[in-house]
């Protein structure tokens, strides 16, 4: 870990003392979490813009269909599922990106504002928060779904041309390696009994990506005119553009991936659940997000993206309020460009139902067969 990983990590970990001190009975717990089973079942989501479900309705949003099937399919009459607990938004990042207290933080008006506070281990205390005024034990909540890593990267960092794989590499062990690793502690150790899904990212381009398209990308996503030449690749070759934006995505896709897996395994080590007949049950789960080529940016009518179409607009469901809430929430000149266009690439209502089928198949064959839910 460089000097700069170093001090990053180490800093977050000094602004969580209540999280991560909660008690070290937590780091080994039985699988007690539903002892109480006439109690409404908990979901609590936390991460960024693509667990917040960017530019979706509420029914349209991944964790609700997740919560959908829970209770016709699991759950069904035998136990109540509250309406999940969202902390995600779009633009979190896992690390803060100042000192600042977390009682100094702005709160927004909408989960659709692109900005990086409350971070993602902030939610974590937010969450706490929400349930003690509710009076609901944090030892009850029963499933948590969350990601992270790629706001701490960003996009314009990806797209640079300085940008190599070596260091593509380090920011996903950086990001989706230390930092989800420190936010995985601080959630395992804040909800004791809960089962942990972690999604993974997806490459934004591949080469069906149209070439055509890259201009109202950029647009959607950094709010300026394409520049002549990017990746020292003049502009106009764009097919030779595409190919080498498409490398790169698909490169950091696969390392965040990589990352965050070995991040649930590390977790596992010393988080696991004790069965009564004391088998050792993991209590995070990764569910790598398998889009195709097709389903990417602007691929075609199978695009799991949203994308931007003529005058900017984008074409997810989102695009007018949210440019109510960019007003409301301060965003002026280019950000709130980027803010009203922030629907741009996100999982669409055909991506987000692939999210929906990638983690109900995790929770059907590994976690709700040990999970002792009913």
């Amino acid at each position: 870990m460089s000097i700069f990983d170093r001090r990053r990590f180490l800093r977050t970990s000094l602004v969580l003392p209540a999280t991560i001190l909660l008690g070290g009975t937590a780091l080994k717990g039985n699988d007690v979490s539903n002892t109480n089973k006439n109690r409404p079942f908990e979901i609590l989501v936390l991460g960024d813009s693509i667990m917040w479900g960017q530019g979706l309705l509420e029914n349209e949003k991944f964790y609700n269909i997740v919560k959908n099937w829970l209770q016709k399919d699991v759950l069904k009459e035998q136990r109540l599922i509250n309406p999940p607990w969202v902390e995600a938004h779009s633009g979190a990042t896992i690390f803060p990106e100042t000192d600042a207290s977390r009682n100094s933080l702005k709160k927004f008006s909408s989960g659709e504002t692109n900005v990086s506070s409350p971070c993602i281990l902030y939610q974590v205390e937010n969450a706490l928060d929400h349930y003690k005024k509710t009076l609901i034990p944090r030892e009850s909540v029963d499933l948590i779904l969350v990601d992270g890593g790629i706001n701490d990267l960003t996009v314009e960092r990806l797209f640079k041309v300085n940008m190599t794989d070596e260091k593509i590499k380090h920011y996903a062990q950086e990001f989706c390696g230390y930092g989800m690793k420190l936010l995985l502690k601080s959630i395992s150790l804040s909800f004791p009994n809960a089962k942990i899904v972690v999604t993974g990212y997806y490459p934004i381009i591949s080469k069906l990506t149209s070439h055509l398209m890259l201009g109202e990308l950029l647009w959607g996503m950094f709010g300026i005119n394409p520049p002549n030449v990017l990746l020292d690749i003049p502009f106009s070759q764009n097919h030779r553009l595409r190919n080498a934006l498409a490398r790169r995505c698909t490169l950091w896709a696969n390392e965040a991936n990589i990352n965050l897996q070995k991040a649930v395994n590390t977790i596992n080590e010393d988080f696991s659940h004790t069965s009564p007949s004391g088998a050792k049950n993991p209590r995070v789960f990764f569910v790598p997000i398998k889009f195709q080529e097709k389903h990417s940016y602007a691929a075609g009518e199978e695009t799991y993206l949203w994308k931007v179409e003529q005058r900017l607009k984008t074409d997810d469901h989102m695009f007018q309020s949210r440019k109510t809430s960019c007003e409301v929430d301060g965003k002026r000149g280019i950000d709130d460009l980027i803010c009203r266009r922030a629907g741009t690439a996100h999982p669409n209502v055909n991506g987000a139902v692939a999210y929906a089928e990638a983690i109900i198949d995790k929770l059907s064959k590994e976690i709700v067969p040990n999970a002792s839910w009913i």
